[in-house]
């Protein structure tokens, strides 16, 4: 028996005249996925709902279907069984039959289902719901303790009847859904180290962005276990994209003259300002067209409203927070659901932490700001860590996933 998988989209549905592009956008970043994977397969779109891939043998149907749900663009993903049965629906009986038995001797907690059958070609002589009744009684006669429930199944069969075969369905996993990379432009999303900015550069990928990464780094002792930590990241944001392009900036001698300059109250607003500084002039060098950040409103002192837009204000490039009306609870559930969880929970040492006051300001006034910044040389210092920034560039296929 052989297995196929079918990956469906939503949103593309809505994108009428645009829809081809979007379509091939994503069969385009998934092939990309399946060669990285070394999975040969054919690729067929069925009625502008959804891609099927025929499956090799031998392939492992769990790490495929683990890693393709976290594909942007795919709603989700259905592994079905694949069975001749030559236009005689009636003739298939035993196999169906069969593969009915193996399921719920797999699943013995089952004890209500209902039969969802459908025709993909109309030359079926047999109707979908005349399949839904002969199959349910089948079930009935050789189960006497299941019953039907066509509301709250404990199972839904189904069933697909395509190209002389029959598609039954083993198994549903929801995919993170929005629309595929490559389809919304180019944005720079500030990388941390915590849980909350790895989310939101996940996010923006969700929505079609192309996101390229971009961390400042302090120059502490513990410089290459930090340095490792945001490798780490970017690489499991590979899972999404199967390209990744980070930009580690060194930030020491702007933190320098910061803690030289700047009262401790103030040094984290202004740390952050410059870093959506070298955002800015980063994006502009690669031609993004907006900057992501890992905000939550108010859920640190940098993070209260005034705050918020004195940092802002910084850069005049348009800023995405797509977090900004979660609680740390929803972000954690979703750094766990993208797979960056675990490396972002490590140790690091942020930057943004260094020598700051206990209790910085939380109704900062750009005027304050502008006057303590105007104390630096903030051209000489950006253009300084534009110039040494390191340069990373990850592609899935360089490893072996497996």
């Amino acid at each position: 028996m052989t297995s196929v998988i079918s990956l469906f989209y939503d949103e593309i549905a809505l994108k009428g005249r645009n829809k081809k592009k979007f379509i091939k956008q994503l069969r385009y970043n998934l092939n990309g996925f399946l060669r990285a994977w070394k999975i040969n397969v054919n690729f067929l779109t069925f009625q502008g709902s959804h891609f099927q891939i025929e499956l090799p043998e031998n392939v492992d149907l769990e790490f495929l279907m683990s890693k393709i749900i976290l594909v942007p663009g795919v709603n989700h993903a259905v592994l079905s069984d694949v069975l001749d049965f030559n236009n005689d629906f009636y003739a298939a009986k035993e196999n169906l039959m069969t593969w009915i038995e193996q399921y719920l001797q797999n699943h013995p907690l089952i004890k209500t289902f209902r039969v969802t059958s459908r025709r993909a070609d109309k030359y079926l002589p047999v109707p979908s719901m005349e399949m839904n009744a002969q199959l349910g009684g089948w079930i009935l006669d050789a189960y006497a303790g299941l019953r039907v429930d066509l509301h709250h199944p404990d199972w839904n069969l189904q069933i697909v009847a395509r190209d002389q075969k029959l598609l039954i369905a083993r198994e549903r996993r929801e995919g993170i859904g929005g629309l595929p990379v490559g389809t919304a432009g180019r944005v720079v999303a500030l990388l941390s180290g915590g849980i909350d900015s790895p989310v939101a550069a996940v996010l923006l990928m969700k929505r079609g962005a192309e996101v390229v990464l971009c961390h400042c780094q302090n120059q502490s002792i513990n410089k290459d276990a930090v340095q490792d930590k945001i490798q780490q990241l970017a690489k499991n944001l590979l899972a999404l994209h199967s390209r990744i392009t980070l930009y580690i900036l060194p930030f020491d001698d702007l933190q320098k003259a910061i803690i030289q300059s700047v009262p401790s109250d103030y040094r984290m607003i202004i740390y952050k300002r410059q870093m959506l500084c070298l955002a800015e002039r980063l994006a502009l060098k690669i031609n993004a067209k907006a900057i992501i950040t890992g905000d939550s409103l108010s859920q640190v002192a940098s993070q209260t409203l005034d705050n918020i837009k004195t940092i802002y204000e910084a850069v005049n490039l348009p800023i995405f927070s797509p977090l900004i009306g979660l609680n740390k609870t929803e972000i954690v559930q979703l750094a766990n659901r993208f797979g960056t969880y675990e490396t972002s929970i490590l140790p690091y040492g942020d930057c943004c932490s260094l020598l700051v006051s206990a209790h910085p300001h939380t109704k900062s006034k750009l005027a304050e700001v502008l006057a303590l910044e105007s104390n630096l040389e903030l051209n000489t210092l950006l253009d300084d860590i534009m110039a040494r920034a390191q340069i990373y560039q990850y592609d899935l296929n360089a490893y072996d996933e497996k």
